[in-house]
């Protein structure tokens, strides 16, 4: 692992630097921004902007637009709202009310055959979201307690013998425990 103790910073530390919001000692930034903060490590780094974007904090490569909703749900909110629109149908287009009626009958025959199949997707989707959120929040404590290594351009935690290359450590985090 990384042989000497003064090329070793947090990486959390070094990560809020380059960004130029944290300086080494913790405190806000000063006006130098964070490569005046860098220079102050123990350290030599010659780029801290691009350090700083490899070491980023892992998230989550896709922001749900939606919250999804229960396939249940989307159909209780249309039946409830149904009896209004077939009032009206029934107040200005009497003739088309069996018409309507005949397509709505279509539409629950199908929702109720493909209910299984609709649910057990939305409980996949539900299932892998989590696990996606489990792992991210395990690769960011993770994240948490690692080191930076500049003699060797590496990541450790502390107490263990694996030092991951800058370039690999999203693997790092996120793999399994």
């Amino acid at each position: 692992m990384c042989g000497k103790t003064d090329a070793v910073e947090k990486v959390s530390v070094l990560y809020l630097t380059g960004l130029g919001m944290r300086t080494p000692g913790g405190s806000p930034r000063d006006a130098g921004g964070g490569v005046r903060a860098a220079r102050a490590l123990s350290i030599d780094i010659p780029d801290v902007p691009a350090l700083s974007r490899k070491l980023a904090p892992p998230a989550s490569q896709k922001q749900a637009f939606m919250r999804a909703v229960h396939p249940d749900i989307a159909v209780l909110a249309f039946s409830l709202i149904l009896p209004f629109f077939l009032y009206g149908i029934l107040t200005s287009q009497a003739e088309m009310l069996p018409v309507v009626l005949a397509i709505l009958a279509v539409f629950y025959l199908v929702y109720f055959l493909e209910r299984k199949r609709l649910v057990s997707r939305f409980q996949a989707e539900q299932a892998k979201q989590k696990a996606d959120a489990e792992r991210i929040q395990h690769g960011i404590e993770r994240w948490m307690r690692l080191y930076y290594c500049a003699r060797d351009d590496g990541v450790f935690e502390p107490g263990e013998d694996e030092l991951a290359p800058v370039d690999m450590m999203m693997g790092y985090l996120l793999r399994e425990a």
